[in-house]
């Protein structure tokens, strides 16, 4: 039977191509939640903001960026990267990336 984990991570972009290490736990730490070479990792983006009336930065919506991930490495030590791509060029967007890890 597979497991499947959520992980979130909110951040603002600082390029129109960049690469992100997102540290999760390693498998030897965490068997079932853990991330490895062998993890499969699935990924989605969306640009995030305050909600209408004020808030924290975690109300999704649909901005004027075109933003995708073309990237996705998990690695042994337990941190996953992804390669962040947005057009046009803006910086400093407010974006949240769920992966979902599952391992066999």
């Amino acid at each position: 039977m597979s497991t499947v984990t959520r992980w979130f991570a909110t951040l603002a972009t600082q390029s129109i191509n960049e690469t992100r290490r997102i540290n999760l736990v390693d498998r030897r730490a965490h068997p079932i939640e853990g991330v490895d070479r062998f993890s499969g990792v699935f990924a989605t983006i969306t640009e995030v903001g305050s909600p209408p009336g004020g808030g924290p930065i975690d109300f999704p919506f649909t901005g004027e960026a075109m933003i995708s991930i073309w990237n996705v490495v998990p690695h042994d030590e337990g941190f996953v990267e992804v390669t962040i791509r947005i057009v046009p060029e803006f910086f400093g967007l407010n974006v949240r990336i769920q992966l979902l890890v599952c391992n066999d």
